[in-house]
């Protein structure tokens, strides 16, 4: 019988139990929160870096130690994707996770700074 961290109950049977792979989440004192953050192509990298990074310092909860990290990530097919990681105390991880989210979303819409959705181009011969 296993309690999860939003207190249900589940019960396994001991062969997968004994077979598989536990994952606590709660054993260390520390966690690392990890975002991608997708920008539409054409965006300013050095300036929707800054604006990540200026949301972290302001955030209380995120350790500066190890520092926190932001990285071009990947050229998607229709995005530019950002790697955030930040490192919080455990029982902070929810909080950080949530509420950066919020104020990426909100800081990026007052710098003019695109989201990025599915396109498809398409280009017609001309006969």
């Amino acid at each position: 019988m296993l309690t999860t961290y939003d207190n249900r109950t589940i019960y396994v049977a001991n062969g997968p139990l004994s077979s598989g792979v536990i994952t606590n989440m709660s054993q260390q004192v520390n966690r690392r929160v990890d975002w991608t953050v997708s920008v539409e192509y054409g965006a300013d990298f050095d300036k929707v870096k800054a604006i990540l990074m200026t949301i972290i310092d302001k955030e209380p909860l995120i350790l500066k130690d190890p520092a926190p990290f932001v990285a071009l990530k990947e050229l998607s097919n229709s995005s530019v994707d950002l790697i955030v990681r930040v490192w919080v105390k455990s029982a902070d991880y929810w909080d950080v996770y949530y509420e950066l989210r919020r104020e990426v979303y909100e800081a990026f819409n007052k710098e003019g700074i695109g989201f990025p959705f599915p396109q498809i181009t398409v280009h017609q011969a001309e006969k």
